[in-house]
């Protein structure tokens, strides 16, 4: 099934569509202009779009690091650097990155971390206790953006290993 191009917006029902847009949910800067750009705006327009969007607070790039932090670490359980990744992806600024990575509290980030690898230990069942299966059960962490010492260490904590805790 082939997607139906969007037919061109002029800028003033463009803007109100995406101020229903951003009300409803947080979007950062560069989703917006990905956006305008699919409408066939361009250029100076767009930009002054985004500047009257940001101006009345339906866009703001800390705001949306802040919230895509908080969710991704909290409900989907990104781990730093595949949260990292994906800000960086949607061009937030470095700076900005850096000061919302540090709503992740420290030790709710480890206990994420240990409930999926015993998740994917249960899954694995008697091949866990096997090196392919801690292999995979390593990768399963790195795969979600932990960082490989973090990884590591809980792998030879003995909480994993025991069901009881």
């Amino acid at each position: 099934m082939r997607r139906r191009r969007a037919e061109p917006l002029n800028s003033e029902a463009a803007q109100t569509k995406l101020e229903v847009l951003c009300a409803a949910s947080e979007h950062c800067s560069s989703e917006i202009l990905t956006k305008l750009h699919g409408w066939g705006i361009h250029g100076a327009a767009a930009s002054a779009i985004i500047d009257s969007l940001a101006k009345g607070r339906f866009v703001d790039d800390e705001r949306f690091a802040h919230a895509f932090v908080v969710d991704k670490y909290r409900f989907a359980r990104w781990g730093r650097i595949k949260i990292r990744a994906a800000l960086y992806a949607k061009k937030i600024p470095t700076w900005m990155i850096d000061e919302a990575m540090d709503e992740i509290d420290d030790t709710e980030y480890a206990d994420n971390l240990m409930q999926l690898l015993r998740a994917k230990r249960k899954a694995l069942r008697e091949e866990a206790s096997t090196y392919e299966g801690r292999t995979k059960i390593f990768r399963y962490g790195a795969s979600r953006g932990y960082e490989l010492p973090l990884i590591a260490s809980l792998i030879r904590d003995p909480r994993l290993w025991h069901d009881d805790q």
